[in-house]
C-alpha cells in the first residue's frame, strides 16, 4: 500500500508520528510530559501558555498561566507559589479573627 503509514513500530519522534498519522487522516494526538509541554508543544508556545515568575528560593520557575483570555488579554500571574507558612499569620488574623496577642502566643508556644 504505497503512500500509507507503515504499521510496524519503529523509533520515531512523537511529533513525527503525529504528523504522519494526521497526513493519513487518522485522528491522533501527542501525549506529552512536563518538559515536552514546556519546550516542544508548538500550540502552547504560540499561545504563550507558560510564564516564569521568580520564586524566592527556586528562582525563575515555569508555570502554566490561566488559559482563558479576558477581552483578548491573558490574566497576569501575580507571583510564585508561596513558601511554607508564608501566609499563616494573615490567615490567623483575617480568616480566623485572632488578635495579635493570640497569634504571638501561638508562635511562642510553637503551635505555628
Amino acid at each position: 500500500m504505497e503512500g500509507r503509514c507503515d504499521a510496524r513500530p519503529r523509533a520515531r519522534d512523537a511529533w513525527e508520528a503525529f504528523h504522519a498519522l494526521q497526513r493519513e487522516r487518522i485522528a491522533t494526538g501527542v501525549v506529552e510530559q512536563g518538559p515536552d509541554l514546556l519546550e516542544l508543544d508548538p500550540h502552547l508556545q504560540a499561545r504563550q501558555m507558560f510564564v516564569s515568575p521568580v520564586h524566592p528560593e527556586m528562582g525563575p520557575a515555569a508555570v502554566l498561566r490561566f488559559p482563558v483570555l479576558v477581552d483578548g488579554h491573558a490574566m497576569p500571574v501575580r507571583g510564585s507559589s508561596p513558601l511554607v507558612g508564608e501566609h499563616t499569620e494573615d490567615v490567623l488574623r483575617e480568616v480566623l479573627g485572632l488578635s495579635e496577642d493570640e497569634i504571638a502566643d501561638l508562635i511562642v508556644n510553637e503551635v505555628v
